[in-house]
């Protein structure tokens, strides 16, 4: 980590600054005395946040990166450092005056910055000497979203983004009812086909759509990670289906549309030993929202997200609202996405 602060003090000529935040520790006098102390050995401009002239900053900055501090359980190296990489910003020249003639302060000034890079609030964590261990993974994950950033650890892909696998959405009337359904974003795959939406009617437990029958309507897409990674599930693999058998019938599937979701999921779940399993249905339903005419008088929707364990791990166990009562014209949709370890 010291050696990337060193080779990255003037990436491509441009002066960097580096910020510390107090977002994890307060920054008492023996933190402020590792970061000075890490500093100076490599030359590096730097301040606490608050301590600095926000418009001056970018007047003779060209980027700047913003670090924290977290424990670390190693006695060599106590703290971790939490970095935002890259961490851009950019004033307009309209934008700089008014800040140096208001005085803004940072605070003042932050909202006014432009993102020049798509992965401005992509944070990624690296240890020191060892990887971090999943209680600290965790703890460093509910850091981030509670600021709604996206994050990630070193020698991971970014978890900016992730696959909604295999949603299917079926529709339940008594009577032919004809129906429009659009989503909130344009999925990657669709069956039957998804153009602008889809147009069809339902008869009972059928769809009928340009004069085929389907059981449900599939899709894929990718969506944002916003997903609450600190309650759940950890399942052996042994009890798997028992599990899903248990909270899929709270949460509202009956028994075809549970054998459904059980049989796409289980070959996807028994890789691993343990799996972390959590159902943030409310979460996805907001992300990916649905537009039915006519409006269902009865939606469910189930989401799990998964991820493989070789080893149980403790986790708040996440506490799940029972679905309501089916009646009248009916939506019933599941889907999920795989957290895949390294």
């Amino acid at each position: 980590m010291e050696d990337q602060l060193l080779s990255d003090q003037y990436r491509d000529g441009d002066p960097i600054f580096y910020s510390f935040l107090d977002l994890e520790l307060p920054l008492e006098e023996k933190e402020r005395s590792y970061i000075d102390t890490l500093m100076q050995k490599y030359g590096v401009d730097y301040a606490y946040q608050g301590e600095y002239d926000a418009a001056a900053l970018m007047r003779d900055y060209q980027r700047m990166e913003s670090f924290a501090l977290s424990p670390s359980e190693d006695p060599d190296h106590p703290y971790i450092l939490l970095y935002c990489d890259p961490d851009y910003y950019q004033l307009t020249a309209e934008q700089l005056q008014e800040a140096e003639t208001q005085k803004l302060d940072w605070q003042q000034l932050w909202p006014q910055l432009q993102e020049i890079r798509e992965d401005y609030h992509l944070v990624h964590f690296r240890g020191w000497d060892e990887p971090l261990s999943e209680a600290q993974r965790l703890q460093l994950m509910a850091l981030c979203e509670e600021k709604e950033i996206d994050a990630s650890f070193e020698g991971e892909p970014p978890r900016n983004e992730m696959g909604a696998d295999k949603p299917v959405i079926y529709l339940y009337h008594v009577t032919p009812l004809d129906f429009t359904l659009k989503l909130g974003q344009e999925p990657t795959l669709s069956y039957p086909v998804y153009d602008q939406g889809w147009t069809g009617r339902v008869s009972g437990d059928q769809l009928i759509l340009q004069g085929r029958d389907y059981p449900y309507l599939y899709y894929e897409a990718m969506i944002p990670d916003r997903f609450d990674q600190n309650e759940g599930f950890v399942v052996a693999r042994e009890d798997t289906i028992s599990f899903l058998e248990e909270k899929l019938a709270l949460l509202g599937l009956n028994y075809q549309e549970s054998a459904d979701f059980i049989t796409y999921w289980l070959p996807i779940l028994s890789q691993f030993p343990y799996n972390k399993i959590q159902f943030p249905s409310a979460v996805y339903a907001d992300l990916m929202p649905m537009d039915c005419d006519p409006q269902p008088d009865t939606i469910i929707r189930v989401y799990m997200v998964s991820e493989g364990l070789e080893e149980p791990i403790e986790i708040e166990p996440q506490v799940l609202t029972p679905a309501p009562e089916r009646k009248g014209f009916t939506l019933v949709e599941w889907g999920g996405s795989r957290r895949n370890p390294n």
